[in-house]
């Protein structure tokens, strides 16, 4: 809606579309359990972080992993990926007969073009 006369804008996002208006008031509502929740959880972070540093100081494992992991980044893991042997990646592509053709012509043709540093 305009400020001035109330009345529905087309939603410049999709223009031509019926409906769909902007307004005052519309659109998806905050969903005010999440906001609760989040907002729980935010004011109870220092406490848990305090308790957590407390637990890796006193040697607990699971806790030093955490603190490492999250509080300086866990590290990416690196995957390799080869094929059998440690040798290069075996891939097919399946072609029709058109396509054999129309690869074994430009093979040919490639081939019959003379080198263009053995003319010189």
């Amino acid at each position: 809606m305009t400020e001035a006369t109330d009345t529905p804008v087309a939603n410049p996002m999709m223009p031509g579309k019926r409906g769909g208006q902007l307004r005052r008031g519309g659109g998806r509502k905050p969903d005010a359990r999440k906001a609760t929740a989040v907002q729980a959880i935010r004011d109870g972070l220092p406490g848990a972080v305090k308790a957590l540093l407390s637990q890796s100081a006193n040697g607990e494992g699971w806790a030093i992993k955490l603190v490492l992991e999250y509080g300086l980044g866990k590290p990416v893991d690196k995957v390799e990926i080869s094929g059998p042997e440690g040798g290069p990646l075996e891939h097919s592509l399946p072609l029709t007969d058109a396509e054999r053709r129309i690869l074994r012509d430009a093979r040919l043709a490639l081939d019959a073009e003379p080198d263009a540093e053995t003319d010189t």
